[in-house]
């Protein structure tokens, strides 16, 4: 059997599964005849187009080798996406960055071009992750409900930068909704460097 839906159904905004459809038939007194489910509907985030990183972003000429830092990402995500209220941004560290000080990241960290005074940072045990929340509340947002923009940043303080000069390997990022489940990701493609 198959439906045309002329209108078509719009994917959520998040990769929250969706409940199965229920499709049954009536007979004419409108008694169920026959009755079937599908399978729980699961999405993938969308990609964020592109993560643009500096480090050292807090020094204003050379960025050095093992300096405890402030390393810069903008996110380019389009004004098209909208980002729920109510999200947070997860940022995990490449293999080759530590936090040097984690409660300088805790506490100088900031955000720009989002809910920048009610942000705030934390990270997450002894993992390389830092999570950003209140960046995205509801009364800061620009139409009142979502946020629809096509770029913000996130500094991310207390980071110590490489040994070398060489790129690092990827930082990775995703926006996730107020239950945890992720809107958009970027997985790969963001490296830094120090000069």
């Amino acid at each position: 059997m198959e439906f045309d839906l002329p209108k078509g159904l719009v994917n959520p905004l998040s990769t929250d599964p969706v409940e199965p459809f229920i499709i049954s038939t009536l007979d004419a007194a409108g008694e169920i005849i026959d009755q079937g489910e599908s399978e729980m509907i699961a999405f993938s985030p969308n990609e964020i187009s592109s993560i643009i990183t500096k480090a050292c972003a807090d020094k204003q000429t050379a960025s050095m080798t093992e300096d405890i830092c402030t390393y810069r990402l903008k996110f380019l995500i389009g004004a098209n996406f909208p980002i729920l209220a109510g999200s947070r941004i997860e940022v995990v560290l490449p293999d080759d960055l530590e936090f040097g000080d984690p409660e300088l990241t805790e506490t100088k960290s900031f955000t720009e071009g989002i809910a920048d005074l009610s942000a705030t940072f934390r990270v997450v045990g002894n993992e390389r992750i830092v999570e950003v929340s209140g960046a995205f509340i509801q009364a800061s947002a620009p139409n009142g409900v979502d946020w629809r923009q096509d770029s913000f940043s996130v500094f991310i303080a207390g980071i110590m930068s490489p040994r070398s000069t060489a790129p690092t390997l990827s930082f990775k990022a995703r926006i996730l909704d107020v239950y945890g489940f992720p809107q958009y990701q970027k997985q790969s493609g963001v490296y830094s460097n120090v000069y």
